[in-house]
């Protein structure tokens, strides 16, 4: 979906709302100037995610150039996130943050058990990928290029290290000044794996 400028989300979804993109396994949003979030919320209380499936076979998600989105998900969606294997976002200027912080949940651990690539790019605003701890066990390859005010790398494995084939970072100077996880070690001995460069793959 792209150039669609009176989009402003996908689904809007009461209490009593239907499953919706049960089945979509890829989704390619670009040039979406006024989108902001995937659901928008109606009535007084959030939809029950766990009796949910929207979303729940969605594997590659691909986010460009969607100038008005803040945050990519909200953390009550991520239960249904957990065949995802590929995030990429690019030129998205005012995202802030990967996963949203939600004041009502303390930081917490929580698991993309199959996400294998997460690629963003050209973020000037982002801080934040998640503000807890992120359990990614399969992932192999972690993109960041051109976003200077992330400190803070969360991505964990449940036995230490994700199985990183990969890094690529610009530029090199962010890499010096970036935090990975809470483990000091981790991100020395991810060292070999970088690759400094801007150029987009």
């Amino acid at each position: 979906m792209w150039e669609c400028d009176e989009i402003e989300c996908l689904v809007s979804m009461s209490e009593s709302s239907t499953d919706v993109f049960e089945s979509l396994e890829s989704l390619y949003l670009n040039t979406l100037m006024n989108f902001r979030v995937f659901i928008k919320r109606e009535g007084a209380a959030p939809p029950s995610w766990q009796s949910n499936s929207t979303f729940s076979h969605l594997k590659k998600l691909t986010i460009g150039e969607c100038p008005s989105m803040k945050n990519l998900f909200s953390l009550d969606m991520l239960p249904n996130l957990t065949n995802l294997e590929v995030i990429k976002v690019d030129e998205c200027h005012q995202m802030e943050e990967i996963i949203a912080k939600d004041d009502m949940v303390e930081d917490s651990i929580t698991h993309l058990p199959n996400l294998k690539a997460l690629k963003l790019s050209n973020l000037p605003e982002l801080k934040s990928i998640f503000h807890g701890a992120l359990i990614c066990d399969s992932l192999e390859e972690i993109l960041v290029v051109n976003c200077p005010k992330l400190k803070r790398i969360p991505l964990s494995h449940s036995n230490g290290l994700p199985p990183l084939r990969k890094i690529q970072a610009y530029p090199e100077e962010w890499w010096g000044s970036v935090e990975w996880g809470s483990d000091s070690n981790s991100k020395n001995a991810l060292q070999p794996l970088c690759v400094f460069q801007e150029s987009l793959y």
